[in-house]
């Protein structure tokens, strides 16, 4: 239960907050932990190694219905503001963690860049069009090395709480993008570089919406 949902019990006569306490309780026995959606991201040409200049093509496109991974909930997301980001980091040199790699080229959506001394972020702001949500756009390569790309749905529950009317509305809910539906997207060119537990490394790439590659 949010707090926000614990408060509005508290103010309730006694007979009232026992109520609105097992109310809560009940809807929570159809729903998983927490909510989470899958936005469907496409990365093209599928190779491992671009020569400086290439270009990578991005396409996200989803519709506003979708059905939570975890328990098969669905919700409808009506012109929702979906904040999805992309960066890139650099492998190959030590203590580079992130770099210039990629500019953009928004051709559907709207994206912003955010600049900081070592590093680009461009925020992608998807086109709703009634039904579905439709971003399209151009990432030209600048850098030589080895890379990965990051795609994820930017959060923070404390200043901006996704928030929807309807199936287990009162969860948390987390967005992770599903690169090339999955793929391994050539993870192999960066772990020799990761550290830390080599049994999540996989699934943490995929749930970044990573993508590997050489520039050369």
């Amino acid at each position: 239960m949010k707090v926000s949902e614990f408060s509005i019990c508290k103010s309730l006569p006694i007979w009232a907050f026992i109520f609105c306490i097992l109310h809560f309780s009940c809807r929570d026995k159809n729903c998983p932990g927490v909510l989470e959606y899958h936005l469907p991201v496409s990365i093209a040409p599928l190779q491992d190694t671009f020569d400086i200049g290439d270009t990578l093509f991005l396409a996200i496109n989803f519709p506003k219905k979708m059905i939570d991974k975890q328990a098969e909930i669905e919700n409808v997301f009506e012109n929702y503001d979906f904040r999805i980001e992309v960066s890139g980091s650099r492998y190959d040199i030590r203590h580079s963690v992130v770099s210039h790699i990629i500019d953009l080229t928004s051709q559907v959506g709207k994206d912003s860049l955010l600049s900081y001394s070592s590093f680009d972020i461009f925020r992608l702001n998807p086109n709703f069009d009634g039904n579905e949500y439709h971003y399209n756009g151009l990432l030209i390569l600048q850098e030589s090395g080895v890379f990965a790309l990051s795609i994820y749905c930017f959060s923070d529950n404390r200043i901006n709480p996704f928030e929807i009317t309807g199936n287990c509305d009162h969860l948390n809910i987390h967005f992770y993008c599903d690169t090339n539906e999955g793929m391994d997207n050539n993870v192999e060119l960066v772990k020799p570089y990761f550290v830390g537990n080599p049994d999540n490394w996989d699934n943490d790439f995929k749930k970044n919406g990573g993508f590997a590659f050489v520039v050369r």
